[in-house]
This record gives structure tokens, C-alpha cells and sequence, in this order.
């Protein structure tokens, strides 16, 4: 529609939206396959006109494919806990078969945001 305010050119979905401040954050699953290991970010003052999406990476390569956030709540130092789920590969310590399972994480994360809506 007219109102799509952010083409990014991929796949995204999932997005969270919170309001912190006078400013709303956006934090939605980005399946660009080059970026793998992250999930993306913008900013509106007025939830209609959004900054350009931005990378927010959380996981080492090895470590797990986010794949649905689920909750941004902001903390007094300026940090954020993100809630999410993520797709990691477990190994028993047995040596037996790896298998893929979806676990919840909660991460720490700085999202860079100015009082303009801008990042």
C-alpha cells in the first residue's frame, strides 16, 4: 500500500512494535539470508513513517537462528531485554544425532534510537 513506509527488499515478519518514550520501535524477524543470526529495527515518532531498517545482530553463526521476537522491554541503563525464539542445534553428550529444537531466549540488546525516531 502507499502507507508501506520501509521496502526492504526481503522477506520480513513477526513484527513487535513498543512505544519507548515518544518514539515507536519496531522489532520484527528479518529473513534476509545474508544477514542469518539477527533480527531487524526501525523507528517512527508517529507510526506511520519509519526509518530504514537496521541490522541487530544476537547470535554467533554457530550458536542460533532467531526466528520470532516476541517482547522488547526497555531497563533503566539503556539497554533492552528482547525476548525471542531461535532455532539452535543440540548435540547430546553422548555423541548421538544432532537435532534442531526452538528454544525462548532472553537477550540484552542496545537498539540505537534518538529522540528524533532516528538511529
Amino acid at each position: 500500500s502507499s502507507l508501506n513506509p520501509v521496502p526492504l527488499g526481503h522477506f520480513v515478519e513477526n513484527p513487535i512494535v513498543t512505544k519507548i518514550g515518544d518514539t515507536y520501535v519496531a522489532i520484527y524477524d528479518d529473513l534476509n539470508p545474508g544477514q542469518g543470526q539477527s533480527m531487524g529495527y526501525t523507528a517512527s515518532l508517529d507510526g506511520v513513517h519509519w526509518t530504514a531498517g537496521k541490522d541487530l545482530p544476537l547470535f554467533p553463526r554457530a550458536v542460533a537462528q532467531p526466528r520470532t521476537p516476541l517482547a522488547l522491554l526497555p531497563n533503566a541503563d539503556g539497554t533492552f531485554d528482547l525476548f525471542v525464539t531461535a532455532l539452535s542445534t543440540v548435540t547430546p553428550a553422548n555423541g548421538g544425532k544432532a537435532a534442531t529444537a526452538e528454544a525462548l531466549y532472553l537477550l540484552k540488546v542496545r537498539v540505537s534510537i534518538s529522540q528524533n525516531g532516528k538511529h
